[in-house]
């Protein structure tokens, strides 16, 4: 289905879109995951069989998949980026895999500047996914009731301060 055609009548996705991505994030750190902070999203792609690579990529790109009929996916991700983004993009195309995990596909993607504006249905998900298995709601939430500030918070889930005001946005959350 084309993006186009999965907005709804006011232009935006429905919500169950995000939902959809925060159970597949939470059902995969369910199987994959043992509940320790960090989550690992490097070492989750390892796990599902997915190579993750660390590399020079085209300007402007932060991370792409490769997923060709009958081999493995491959995550690339932009060498001179910061830890956190690396993490974020992995854990974004690791969303795109699982999106499409039902059949075998062919996929090529790139992460850029653009897969944040939530114009594409796959960019919603992943950006969505991407967010609920770095910052799992439960251990924000517990976090939070804990008191912990904003700079706490995005050290103790290894992602940026932006990513965490996003999430905690998303929740409905206040940091101290």
């Amino acid at each position: 289905m084309s993006s186009q055609a999965y907005r709804n009548e006011k232009g935006g996705f429905p919500p169950g879109l995000r939902a959809d991505a925060a159970r597949a994030a939470e059902d995969l750190l369910s199987r994959h995951w043992g509940g320790n902070l960090p989550v690992e999203p490097r070492w989750i792609a390892k796990v599902l069989g997915i190579e993750v690579v660390t590399t020079h990529l085209d300007e402007n790109e932060d991370g792409k998949i490769e997923k060709r009929p009958g081999q493995a996916a491959r995550i690339y991700l932009e060498a001179s980026d910061p830890e956190v983004r690396q993490r974020f993009s992995c854990a974004h195309e690791l969303g795109h895999f699982i999106h499409k995990l039902d059949v075998d596909f062919e996929l090529v993607l790139h992460r850029n500047k653009a897969s944040s504006t939530g114009e594409e249905e796959d960019e919603v998900f992943a950006n969505a996914f991407a967010a609920s298995l770095l910052m799992p709601e439960e251990a924000v939430r517990m976090r939070v009731g804990l008191r912990m500030t904003l700079k706490q918070l995005a050290r103790e889930f290894r992602v940026s301060r932006e990513a965490m005001a996003h999430r905690l946005k998303s929740l409905g959350l206040e940091a101290s």
